[in-house]
């Protein structure tokens, strides 16, 4: 489920570009890469593919050299993991551990966009907390929305397993995870735009309009 999931955040995160910096492409644009694990690393690929420059950590070096050896001919910055969340970039994208988002954290984030797979990554126990901090995001300037909305590839890639089995189509789930990603993540950045508060918030209000009727 790794690389759909990737697949869907790269989708939607060239929507937000699209939004946010005004940007067609996410050619020259310089991300930070938090993890290459099972999608950190195609994750990674994606963003080289569509010509974006990479600076990467991983607690297993392996995993920085694998990628190395797989695009021998990009230049991909390598810092520590103890850095990453101060790095001078366009976007971090996070793919590895939640709850890294504090608000000591988010202070100190050099960057305009936080986009990224990895789960629960506001350092928060419930919605109203987690508002809170996407609002302090927010006010930094800084580009956020709740993680669920761009990565529910792996999601879409179990539900076509368990529905087909066999006869699971790869080619045709990551064409509809990739629509499904770009346009929710388009919606949710212009309703938020539209009513004043944070992608988060209008996340969650998007949900629960449906859920609580």
């Amino acid at each position: 489920s790794g690389d759909p999931t990737a697949w869907g955040v790269t989708a939607a995160m060239k929507e937000a570009v699209k939004f946010f910096f005004k940007k067609d492409s996410l050619k020259g644009l310089k991300i930070a890469v938090m993890g290459l694990g099972a999608v950190g690393f195609p994750q990674a690929g994606y963003l080289l593919d569509e010509g974006a420059e990479l600076t990467v950590c991983d607690m297993d070096p392996d995993a920085v050299t694998a990628l190395k050896e797989k695009y021998p001919d990009k230049e991909i910055a390598v810092v520590d993991p103890k850095e990453i969340l101060t790095v001078e970039a366009d976007i971090l994208c996070p793919c590895a551990i939640g709850g890294f988002l504090t608000e000591e954290a988010i202070d100190a984030l050099k960057v305009k966009m936080v986009f990224g797979g990895a789960n629960n990554q506001l350092h928060a126990t419930n919605k109203d907390d987690e508002i809170a901090l996407a609002e302090r995001i927010k006010s930094r300037g800084i580009l956020y929305q709740e993680c669920w909305v761009q990565n529910i590839g792996g999601v879409m890639s179990g539900t076509e397993m368990y529905r087909k089995g066999a006869k699971a189509d790869k080619a045709s789930l990551m064409d509809k995870v990739y629509e499904v990603c770009a346009r929710k993540t388009r919606v949710n950045l212009e309703e938020a735009e539209k009513l004043g508060i944070t992608p988060t918030e209008n996340a969650y209000r998007s949900v629960e309009s449906k859920i609580y009727i």
